[in-house]
């Protein structure tokens, strides 16, 4: 017989158990974090998702107002061409996508600003056509665009720019002098930067 007596062990539950709290613990701290997480995101995922909607909407309504605009456009396209029938059919006249193109060597001599006789008749039947277009809709409104070519011009008088630009508003005086509103219509003139 023997007088040693073993050290008592720990029992191995007893670190087990140790063990699986401190697991337990660290599981429960991963979850927390995980969940708050996920709130933070929620949100976020919320507000991206709102804005994404609103953009969506405002794009819709843009897309709508496009083809809105569009369908007007083609209607003054109908009208006005019709009304310039016989001008379109003598090729005095243009019409575009764009608008109303009418020959320049028509409306004006070279390196002048000065609109011609036969110009002159021309814009009786325009300032016609755009009055009777304009009656349809209270936001109808004309740009007149004046150009040149990009080749400097041999006047004391004018550059290219200042000249389109005179060319348009004497064409804008004119339509208003044979009966369309001026508060419908401005001149715009491009110069050499958009030559014809």
């Amino acid at each position: 017989m023997s007088w040693y007596k073993k050290p008592q062990e720990k029992a191995p539950w007893l670190v087990f158990t140790d063990f699986s709290f401190g697991m337990l613990t660290m599981v429960l701290l991963a979850f927390i974090a995980l969940w708050g997480l996920k709130e933070e995101f929620k949100e976020e995922y919320i507000k991206k998702n709102d804005a994404f909607t609103r953009k969506e909407q405002e794009y819709q309504k843009l897309k709508k107002a496009k083809s809105e605009a569009d369908r007007k456009i083609k209607n003054y396209q109908k009208m006005i061409g019709a009304e310039l029938k016989s001008q379109v059919e003598e090729g005095l006249i243009a019409i575009t996508d764009a608008g109303i193109d009418i020959q320049e060597s028509l409306l004006f001599p070279s390196t002048s600003a000065s609109i011609t006789q036969s110009g002159q008749g021309v814009l009786k039947y325009v300032a016609k056509a755009l009055q009777a277009a304009s009656e349809s809709d209270s936001t109808f409104m004309v740009m007149v665009c004046g150009f040149t070519d990009d080749q400097p011009i041999d006047s004391e008088t004018y550059s290219n720019w200042e000249l389109s630009s005179e060319r348009a508003t004497n064409v804008v005086k004119s339509l208003v002098e044979k009966g369309f509103q001026p508060e419908r219509i401005f001149a715009s003139g491009f110069g050499e930067f958009q030559p014809k």
